[in-house]
């Protein structure tokens, strides 16, 4: 049976090899994203290094009287956007939260075509820096026990 640590590899694997992914990213914020399985590779991530994807598993949750095991993985994204619109005659909106929105879009697209398609998801998103946009997701996936 998959763990949380199996699908983060799938994941992190199918997200990096996605041309349709990278094509966005280097249209959008000039360069293909970064892929990262788990942290711990040095400094924070921030500014320099957006796009990203970390994928990190999480935890799994299963039992022998259970009928689904519940591995979960969050996937935390950054992007960099200087850009922004006006509305109205007073109103200002960033497009960094409509590009982590869209980014994290195709990121989903990608992993429902894996083995490990997820089953259920939340976010949240995070503006550290003026143009420095995050977005961190905890996705679950049932899975039917086999035991």
């Amino acid at each position: 049976m998959a763990t949380d640590y199996d699908i983060a590899d799938a994941w992190a694997q199918a997200l990096e090899a996605d041309t349709e992914l990278s094509a966005f990213c280097v249209s959008r914020f000039g360069k293909a994203p970064q892929v990262m399985l788990g942290v711990g590779f040095g400094d924070p991530l921030g500014e320099h290094d957006a796009p990203y994807i970390m994928v990190i598993p999480l935890r799994n949750q299963d039992g022998f009287e259970e009928e689904l095991a519940v591995p979960e993985v969050v996937l935390s994204l950054g992007v960099v956007d200087t850009t922004s619109e006006t509305f109205g005659t007073r109103g200002t909106k960033a497009r960094g939260y409509e590009s982590v929105d869209l980014f994290e879009r195709l990121i989903l697209s990608v992993l429902k075509d894996t083995d490990y398609a997820p089953s259920r998801w939340e976010g949240e998103n995070d503006q550290p820096g003026k143009h420095f946009f995050i977005r961190h997701i905890r996705y679950a996936c049932d899975i039917p026990r086999t035991i």
